[in-house]
């Protein structure tokens, strides 16, 4: 994860982003991450946290199996570092955001979800840990 955001390359501005091709948008994504000092366990994660909740959702998404977990990653991981704010004075503000959708979003969650494919095989444990968790913290309830 640490290597991916050490090769991102240089930061955008923002309002550079709109006129860049899909994958130079996600490269810009994870540069302004490493800019800001997105830690690479946060992305991981995330990564771990979305596929879990997909895993653990009984309402399968349609579609090409995989990409909305793909996308939620995406869309999670680019929150942590999106947007630029310039403060003018006490009434005065900009701010300018980048558009969260599109093929950016597919490819910064496919990026992240392979560098996050080694800890994948743990999702199932995570999802039994949640309901394991659930079970105790009802009991705890019934016995108040």
């Amino acid at each position: 994860m640490a290597v991916l955001l050490q090769s991102a390359g240089p930061t955008q501005r923002i309002a550079d982003l709109q006129f860049l091709p899909a994958p130079d948008k996600a490269r810009a994504a994870l540069a302004r991450m490493r800019s800001r000092n997105v830690q690479p366990t946060k992305l991981m994660i995330i990564a771990l946290a979305v596929s879990a909740a997909v895993l653990d959702d009984p309402v399968r998404p349609i579609g090409i199996p995989g990409e909305f977990r793909i996308t939620q990653i995406g869309k999670r991981s680019l929150r942590t570092a999106s947007g630029y704010h310039a403060v003018y004075g006490s009434n005065s503000r900009y701010d300018r955001y980048p558009r969260s959708a599109g093929q950016m979003l597919r490819l910064l969650g496919k990026w992240i979800d392979e560098a996050a494919d080694p800890a994948m095989r743990y999702v199932g444990q995570i999802v039994e840990l949640k309901h394991h968790l659930d079970l105790v913290r009802l009991a705890r309830q019934d016995a108040r």
